[in-house]
This record gives C-alpha cells, sequence and structure tokens, in this order.
C-alpha cells in the first residue's frame, strides 16, 4: 500500500509531509510540471528540494503531466511531449523513469504504447480496488478517498471492495 498525493499542491508539504516523515511512513508525489510554483496553491521549487532532502527513501517522485489534460484527449504529439517533459529525471540518469499519474486516470492502447515506448515501467490510473500480481503495469489502480468516508476507505486499504 503507498499513499499518493496528486497534483503538487502545497498541502502536500504543509501537511501531510511533516506527518508522514514523522511516523516513517512512504508516500508517492505526482508532479504537473507546469503547475510548479505558477500558484500559492501549489507546491514551490523549494518546497520540493526541502521534501526530496528531508524525506529521502519515503518519498517517490513521480510524473503527472505538464497541463494536467488527460493524455487521451490531446492529439498524440501533444500527448508525448506531455508524458516527455512531466518527467523531472535528468536526461543523463540512467534510473528507470519515474512512475506516471495519467491525468484523470484516463488512458488507451496507445497511451500505454506511448509510455512503454519511451521506458515508462508503469502508470497509474484510477479505480476502486486493490492491485494484485497480475495489475497491467500502464494501468495500475489507485483508490481515491475524497468521496468516501473514512472507515470505507479503511475497509478498502484493508483490501476488502
Amino acid at each position: 500500500m503507498v499513499l499518493t498525493f496528486d497534483d503538487g499542491f502545497r498541502d502536500v508539504f504543509l501537511n501531510a509531509h511533516p506527518y508522514l516523515l514523522k511516523h516513517g511512513l512512504p508516500f508517492a508525489v505526482f508532479l504537473s510540471t507546469g503547475w510548479i510554483g505558477r500558484d500559492p496553491l501549489m507546491l514551490t521549487p523549494a518546497d520540493i528540494r526541502t521534501m526530496a532532502a528531508e524525506g529521502r527513501g519515503l518519498i517517490t517522485w513521480g510524473a503527472h503531466g505538464v497541463t494536467h489534460r488527460p493524455l487521451t484527449e490531446v492529439s498524440p504529439a501533444d500527448a508525448e511531449q506531455e508524458v516527455l517533459r512531466s518527467n523531472t529525471r535528468p536526461r543523463n540518469d540512467r534510473r528507470p523513469h519515474p512512475p506516471l499519474l495519467l491525468p484523470d486516470g484516463k488512458y488507451d492502447g496507445q497511451i500505454q504504447a506511448l509510455l512503454a515506448k519511451h521506458g515508462f515501467a508503469t502508470a497509474c490510473a484510477t479505480g476502486r480496488t486493490v492491485n494484485r500480481g497480475s495489475a497491467a503495469p500502464f494501468a495500475l489502480q489507485r483508490i481515491p478517498f475524497e468521496d468516501e468516508p473514512l472507515a470505507r476507505f479503511a475497509f478498502r486499504l484493508a483490501g476488502r471492495t
């Protein structure tokens, strides 16, 4: 189980980050790179550097597009640019690409092929189920909690449907 946070909102830095570090809980942050530092509600480059330094070993950084546009709703060329420009990994870094969180959880076969072409190993969509060993690597499910009572969310985390 991994807690994930979308988009790069600053409240992750202000609220979740300190709590999760204090308790040694791993989590992932998926950044829409075009939003960084553009609005007081979004993470700043300094916030990201601080989180990366303090959360070494606990935080997985992932890509979430540049503009947060669903990749299935833009041209193939724009989808490719969204994927490539959202990857903040330095070009000379030989580690695998970070996971990609599909904006709005939308994907199709063309998007999956695009991710494979550019060396991504995984992508997350949205769903209401726990991933099992046979989960599709470019359509990993995430259980949103915003619209559910906390007890129901906890029930899902426990692996029950």
